[in-house]
């Protein structure tokens, strides 16, 4: 990608089909390396809304939505809802990454080189990884993909619509996951150094960039309010303040631990994006007919510095695999495509892949496989009626009994600790007699991971262990045992 590179007046056809080869290809690769088991502490809770068709959210508008459309349109074919929704992730990172590709060549880099920014975009291992479980991220990085594209045109056309198209694609971004406000000042630097060194254009004034940057960044913030509006007026956020207030709950935390800091930028940059994340920086030094690029480098360290903090300030040592950074996959890429060889790209494939077949080798080990085993074990010859408590118990129906309907298939206890305990008092032996109506005489357990969870402590006036003891007084628990599974049997006293 030479620095006198010229802009193309538009896409060519073949530009569209290497996008749509791009799709394809990446589509394939991860719906083939989808992940059963459930990842980190937000699946199971994001397939027991799917399962409801609750799409309410305090915080991310967009996942619930499309996470109860993709079961829906799964269901049309006789998918099960698990694979569904890391479908659904599959799709959006297979579609962020055409995108990306789309704006590399709007930004008029050469067919080979925007293959390579696409090939390297999408083998970040954290890209990967989170194109495979269920999880916020994989459909979130089609809206980054969209904003990458967005910037491209405000990049070759600067003016105030295309200041406004990236404004959209940032508040869409935001309406996917919330960190996707971040792209304002994440991908901004990098269009400022396009227009003053990038192109081989002559450079545009500063004055210029700041006046449309600003125009861009107060649009995107702009557009972001509203949509958060929109969705407090048609009732899918229910608490406006949210974003805010968990952002400072964990700040308030981590800003406390800088020691914490060298082992986040590990765990949220340097591993996520190897090796991308080492060879980017070489936009500083010279390197034979290469010459330095400090103000892309500059663009970059604002770009990381950007992610780096939030991923400090909520996460602090949390491993979330880069979950907060995805976005600086596309800066990255581009800076290694600007400043490497293809024998060099070739080779941050090789160690990306290889990488990121290892995460999801290592993450995808089916720990609750012998649980569910043992579960049909102790059944017989009918499905078991589960009252689920624990996280465990949901990532156990929803990978390993995929017909299991709410009510019908097993009941949802996780909440019932919190229940209005006077409610619960008043009401109590309407639960036996529901589980005995819905169970229709197939053997009903309880995990003990789930007695634990509903014997916890509950806050003043809140129902908590009583729910076990309304259990108990209307069925006798009969501990079993078999392969992975360890619990109760609760037969009707």
């Amino acid at each position: 990608m030479p620095n006198g590179s010229t802009i193309p007046s538009g896409p060519t056809t073949r530009g569209r089909f290497d996008s749509l080869l791009v799709l394809l290809v990446a589509l394939s690769v991860y719906l083939a390396t989808g992940q059963r088991t459930l990842y980190g502490v937000d699946g199971w809770r994001l397939l027991r809304r799917t399962a409801t068709d609750d799409v309410r959210s305090e915080m991310h508008l967009l996942y619930k939505p499309m996470a109860a459309a993709a079961k829906q349109f799964g269901a049309l074919f006789d998918v099960p809802m698990l694979e569904s929704v890391v479908a659904l992730s599959g799709v959006g990172t297979a579609v962020g990454v055409a995108l990306v590709h789309a704006a590399a060549r709007r930004f008029g880099i050469g067919r080979s080189d925007a293959l390579w920014v696409a090939m390297l975009v999408g083998t970040a291992p954290g890209v990967w990884f989170y194109a495979t479980v269920v999880e916020r991220h994989g459909p979130f990085f089609a809206f980054v993909g969209l904003s990458a594209w967005a910037l491209a045109w405000f990049a070759v056309r600067p003016g105030p619509w295309t200041a406004l198209g990236f404004s959209l694609g940032v508040a869409s971004a935001y309406a996917a996951h919330s960190t996707g406000i971040l792209l304002s000042a994440g991908y901004l630097p990098l269009w400022a150094w396009w227009l003053r060194r990038g192109s081989g254009a002559p450079a545009t004034p500063w004055s210029r960039i700041v006046v449309l940057g600003g125009l861009a960044g107060l649009g995107a913030g702009g557009l972001a309010f509203v949509a958060r509006r929109i969705g407090v007026w048609i009732g899918t956020v229910t608490q406006e303040s949210s974003n805010f207030d968990f952002f400072l709950q964990h700040a308030a935390v981590h800003v406390a631990q800088p020691e914490t800091i060298p082992i986040n930028l590990a765990q949220e940059y340097l591993m996520p994006f190897l090796p991308l994340s080492v060879l980017a920086p070489v936009v500083f030094l010279r390197r034979g007919r290469r010459p330095a690029e400090p103000l892309l480098g500059a663009a970059l360290l604002i770009a990381i510095g950007v992610y780096a903090a939030i991923s400090f300030t909520i996460l602090g040592d949390f491993s979330e695999s880069g979950a907060y950074a995805l976005p600086l996959a596309f800066p990255l890429a581009f800076a290694v495509v600007r400043c490497w060889s293809p024998a060099v790209r070739g080779l941050a494939v090789v160690i990306a892949c290889s990488v990121s077949i290892v995460w999801i080798h290592d993450h995808d080990t089916e720990p609750l496989r012998p649980r569910a085993d043992g579960l049909r074990a102790l059944a017989g010859t009918v499905e078991p009626y589960l009252v689920a408590a624990h996280s465990e118990d949901f990532a156990l129906l929803f990978g390993y009994f995929p017909a299991a309907r709410w009510t019908v298939d097993y009941y949802d206890a996780f909440d019932a600790h919190g229940f209005d305990r006077a409610l619960v008092e008043a009401n109590g032996a309407l639960l036996a007699q529901a589980l005995l109506a819905q169970s229709q005489g197939r053997p009903i357990f309880l995990s003990e991971q789930g007695e634990r969870t509903l014997a916890r402590p509950a806050d003043e006036g809140k129902a908590g262990p009583l729910i076990l003891d309304v259990l108990q007084q209307a069925f006798r628990f009969e501990p079993v045992s078999a392969q992975g599974f360890e619990g109760y049997r609760l037969e009707p006293r």
